[in-house]
C-alpha cells in the first residue's frame, strides 16, 4: 500500500527494487503498472543522511527536474520499520506526506497487514489514505 508521491498518482501497482552499490550507496528502481497494463519506471540513488546510519536516507531519482537543480529534488525517506527476515518493511518521510508499506510478495496475510498498519499509525501516519495494491486480474493484459 501506499501514500503515493507524484510518480505513482495512476499506479495500479507499485514495486522498489534495491540494489547495494559498489560505493556503499543503495540503487532504487521504483516501477509502476497502470490499469491498462503499461509500466513506467523511476530510477534513483539513495544514500545515507548519516554516514555510516541506514535508518534515514536521502532519495535522488534520475529525472529532468534533478537534472537541472541537482541536489535539490532529494526524497527524505525514513525506513520505520522492517520485519522478520527483511519480508516486510515500512517506509515513509518525516512530515507524513508518504508511506509505503512493503512486502517480497504480492500479498500479506491480515494479520501482517495489521502489524505494518499499526507500525504505521504509532508513527503518526493516517492510514486511512493508504491506496492499496490493485490484483493482478484487474489489470489489463
Amino acid at each position: 500500500a501506499r501514500m503515493p508521491m507524484f510518480f505513482q498518482r495512476n499506479c495500479a501497482q507499485s514495486e522498489a527494487h534495491y540494489a547495494l552499490k559498489d560505493d556503499g550507496n543503495v540503487a532504487v528502481l521504483n516501477r509502476c503498472r497502470t490499469l491498462q497494463g503499461e509500466w513506467q519506471e523511476a530510477n534513483g540513488t539513495a544514500t545515507p543522511q548519516v554516514p555510516g546510519e541506514t535508518d534515514k536516507l536521502w532519495v535522488e531519482f534520475d529525472n529532468w527536474f534533478s537534472r537541472i537543480l541537482p541536489g535539490v529534488a532529494k526524497g527524505d525517506y525514513w525506513i520505520l520499520h522492517i520485519g522478520d527476515g527483511y519480508q516486510t518493511a515500512v517506509v515513509g518521510n518525516p512530515d507524513r506526506k508518504y508511506l509505503w508499506l512493503l512486502s517480497r510478495t504480492p500479498t500479506v496475510s491480515s494479520e501482517v497487514r495489521e502489524e505494518l498498519l499499526a507500525k504505521a499509525r504509532q508513527q503518526g501516519y493516517d492510514t486511512n489514505r493508504l491506496i492499496w495494491r490493485v490484483a493482478d486480474g484487474d489489470i489489463a493484459k
